[in-house]
């Protein structure tokens, strides 16, 4: 979201002429604060200085604009105070939780300050104007005319990273009798945008292995700890309406066999038309990553804004009025310096103040760019670039800044060791004084500066850039799904979404009772000073983030360091809270077997909650590549299965406090064929057509590298055999060096640990089949495959670009029942087989084409396509 650059190069440190650090005002001092006419006031809002040499027009008037006018919180010294007072012990506020209704009552603007803003932008023409629950912000749509003749500016057009952008020449003003009410003017630019701190690759693709959950919560010491089935969090998220991103996290909890966790969307600021999915892979990062390691959640809320640029401020408003979730991740940064000139700082401080009274705790990535942030192609004035400096809204003096690690383990996931990892955010802020938990606690830059330092803590982000992989201990990103295929993702991206997971546990087995994390956390430092540390973190005392280094106790890398869950959980203040028992599912139906199409009319309504705290979620997964029903009766809707089949249905049940039932199954059995006893067989992959290749928009290999789709069968015809079929567009031609791949896993292997494949290649002059497990080229980061042997007789190919794959199943030990997951298919170009140098993998070092499946596919047998699913009977009963 920000245009800081990231990496090595942007760790270089940049300085104004003259200047050693800066401080708040000295930062705004060479730039325009615009002039103070008369009638007119400025706000703390300013217009970006861009470099000269960037072209500008004068922006159309009608130019459509969504403005939001902030306004300044009632009795701001009081509320600073009320928040120190609440976080030390011995107050008489230390430990008292707002209602949202109690701060608004008295820390929010009034009605009639709102209604002033509201007529004034009524009386410019300004349309669709809406004012928030907490009364701090006015939205409004109108045009650049409308903007300019309100707010006393001008606007500009110019293209910027291949966008066409707008920005205002002047600063905003308003008129006089708005000036003690109105403290910023957003959605005058978008040209400057923070950015997500996540880098994700397709999972058979990157250096190092990936972990699951499971390997998190056994790495970072979750033992018995409660899990997080008792909160509610939340996600900042934009661009789109998040109907993939809640698919993939029902696809990770199925494959990680976790609870499923009940999902909603807050449209806090109008949807973009047409919609950006480009964020897509870090808001699918931020809840499976959270929901993994907490192992349950009562339920995830998206905050979801229109972009990542000045309506992410209505995304944090809604989560702080709605105070519905104890906790938000934003794994979103941006250049602090940027910030606080557009006013951004200001405005979005103002929903986290009121979050920390409220009892919430806000989570943020603390950045990827070390402890510099550039500022990308020179947007700005001076061209010398930007002071070394944070992030923010990490930099807040209201969030928990998260920094990150390289984590390593052993082949188990027991812990190992962490360093520090290299392109990870932390230093002094510029505007941010120190919080009072931070004083007293004698961070560094409080006590010489009384500015805020970060991070707070830190958690794994990924691979260390100077690590090598050397078994057997592993360096770890993390699987995640997005659009149905698996990917390795690292960055602090990671880091922040881990650690409120591990809240959502300490919160759960208190009941909800702990406030605001940071205070809570700085008092398990109880020496402070120089090199103390915190109970119940494991303090890193490697690795540096390209200026500062780990040091013992608190360091501007890693803070405090990173959570042992069990250690945490016994440290932190200890709140009485009643045991939940788990609700117990059941399900019944007329029956359970008949012929297709066959309607299967579930009820669960023998579903109990023991505590009788009632049930909130029924989700019932008919397991025929249909998305899992939730919803909040226990009669469901008749489900037709319209193809042939064994299937197993699944019911779990979830109680109002977020307990999960285990869940109860039973097989359906509709009479005929399956579509995997006729080949081609069950589709399992389907990939939209068009060109495909290394050069945009064009397609040098003809259609060869143009994946359509695949498909799995076990005729009868072929006992013991497996059968992938997959189709490109033609094969009129082989080019040497292209790879035809179908990748899967089986669900009973372990952390996913053997990944394997049936290959068809070419090395030009002709094609070979094999199959193999994935590999990797040590020190490389490319994709490999490890080829064990040849595919059975009956694979080939056709010109119209059919490719067959016949696998012996007991080459890798398939039985009927397994389950094979993460199936995916490639196209891609690399080295040729090199199957007669034993022990050395084939590299495949460019996608060309991939599509993958949210569904996994249940191994049937190739003996039941002999006769078919035979029901004799119409079965009737109760799971």
């Amino acid at each position: 979201m920000s245009i800081c650059s990231a990496g090595a190069a942007s760790r270089t440190r940049h300085f104004f002429p003259g200047t050693v650090r800066l401080g708040a005002g000295l930062l705004l001092a060479g730039l325009s604060l615009g002039s103070q006419a008369a009638g007119w006031v400025t706000t703390k809002s300013h217009a970006l200085p861009l470099k000269s040499s960037i072209a500008t027009t004068p922006a159309a008037d009608s130019l459509p604009l969504h403005v939001m006018v902030t306004l300044n919180l009632r009795n701001g010294d009081g509320l600073k105070h009320f928040l120190s007072e609440q976080a030390r012990p011995g107050s008489p506020s230390y430990g008292v939780v707002l209602s949202s209704a109690q701060f608004d009552a008295q820390y929010a603007p009034t009605d009639e300050q709102a209604q002033t803003v509201v007529q004034y932008l009524q009386a410019q023409g300004f349309r669709n104007i809406s004012v928030t629950p907490g009364r701090t912000v006015v939205s409004a749509d109108g045009t650049a005319a409308t903007a300019a003749k309100a707010f006393n500016t001008a606007l500009v057009q110019f293209q910027f990273a291949g966008r066409a952008v707008y920005a205002a020449s002047r600063d905003p003003m308003v008129p006089t009798a708005l000036g003690g009410i109105v403290q910023s003017v957003l959605g005058l630019q978008n040209a400057y945008r923070m950015q997500t701190q996540q880098s994700s690759n397709p999972a058979a693709g990157t250096i190092n292995p990936g972990f699951t959950g499971a390997a998190f919560r056994k790495a970072y010491n979750a033992g018995n700890t409660p899990d997080g089935s008792g909160t509610t969090v939340g996600i900042i998220a934009a661009g789109d309406d998040l109907s993939t991103v809640r698919a993939d996290l029902e696809q990770s909890r199925r494959v990680q066999q976790l609870p499923y966790v009940p999902t909603e969307v807050v449209q806090a600021a109008p949807l973009p038309n047409p919609q950006d999915t480009s964020g897509d892979g870090e808001w699918d990062l931020d809840g499976q990553s959270s929901s993994a390691i907490a192992g349950n959640l009562q339920k995830i809320i998206y905050y979801n804004a229109t972009d990542l640029g000045d309506s992410l401020l209505k995304a944090y408003t809604a989560f702080a009025d709605e105070n519905r979730a104890k906790a938000l991740n934003v794994s979103l940064g941006g250049c602090e310096f940027l910030e606080g000139l557009l006013g951004t700082i200001d405005a979005e401080d103002a929903p986290f103040m009121k979050a920390v009274a409220q009892g919430q705790t806000v989570f943020v990535s603390s950045g990827d760019a070390g402890a510099a942030c550039g500022v990308a192609v020179n947007l700005t004035d001076p061209d010398t670039g930007i002071p070394s400096q944070v992030e923010y809204p990490s930099s807040s003096a209201y969030v928990i800044a998260v920094g990150g690690t390289s984590l390593m383990t052993d082949s188990d996931h027991n812990y190992a060791n962490e360093i520090s990892w290299a392109a990870g955010g932390g230093g002094i802020s510029n505007f941010e004084k120190a919080p009072a938990w931070q004083s007293a606690a004698g961070v560094p830059s409080a006590m010489l500066t009384g500015m805020r330092g970060t991070p707070d803590i830190s958690m794994d982000a990924g691979l260390d850039v100077n690590l090598q992989e050397a078994a057997p201990v592993f360096a770890s990103a993390f699987y995640t799904y997005s659009g149905g295929l698996l990917y390795r993702s690292i960055g602090t991206s990671l880091s922040s979404p881990l650690s409120m997971g591990v809240w959502a546990r300490m919160q759960s087995a208190r009941c909800n009772q702990l406030g605001f994390a940071a205070p809570l956390i700085y008092a398990l430092d109880t020496a402070g000073g120089p090199g103390s540390t915190a109970l119940g973190f494991t303090d890193i005392t490697a690795g540096s983030n390209g200026e500062y280094l780990a040091t013992p106790g608190w360091d501007y890398t890693t803070g405090f360091g990173t959570w042992d869950i069990t250690a945490a959980n016994a440290a932190l203040p200890q709140k009485t809270c009643e045991a939940n028992q788990l609700p117990v599912a059941s399900l019944s139906a007329p029956a359970f077997a008949g012929s297709a199409p066959f309607m299967l009319a579930l009820d669960a309504s023998g579903s109990q909650d023991p505590d009788n705290n009632g049930l909130a979620y029924y989700a019932v997964d008919y397991d025929d590549q249909t998305p899992v029903v939730i919803q909040t009766t226990p009669v469901f809707a008749p489900h037709v299965y319209t193809k042939p089949g064994l299937y197993t249905v699944t019911l779990s049940v979830r109680d109002t406090r977020g307990g999960t039932s285990s869940t109860v199954t039973q097989t359906v059995s509709v009479a005929g064929m399956p579509d995997a006893c006729t080949l081609p067989g069950q589709r399992m992959v389907t990939a939209a057509a068009g060109t495909s290749g290394l050069v945009g928009g064009q397609d040098p290999f003809s259609g060869q590298d143009d994946l359509l789709s695949t498909s799995i069968a076990e005729p009868s015809s072929l006992p013991g055999k497996l059968v992938v079929t997959m189709k490109v567009n033609n094969l009129s031609s082989l080019p040497a060096g292209m790879h035809w791949v179908t990748y899967f896993t089986k669900q009973s292997d372990a952390f996913f640990d053997n990944f394997y494949f049936v290959q068809m290649s070419s090395d030009g002059s002709g094609a070979s089949f094999n199959y193999g497990t994935r590999g990797f080229v040590p020190g490389g980061g490319y994709r490999a495959l490890n080829v064990l042997g040849t595919l059975a007789e009956g694979s080939g190919y056709k010109p119209d670009g059919t490719i067959t794959l016949v696998l012996d199943k007991s080459a890798i030990g398939l039985k009927t029942g397994d389950r094979l997951e993460n199936i995916a298919s490639y196209v891609a170009l690399g080295a040729p087989d090199l199957v007669a140098q034993a022990g050395i993998p084939v590299p495949v070092v460019q996608n060309l084409d991939l599509g993958g499946t949210y569904y996994g596919y249940p191994l049937i047998g190739n003996d039941l396509c002999a006769n078919g699913v035979v029901v004799s009977t119409t079965v009737t009963g109760t799971g």
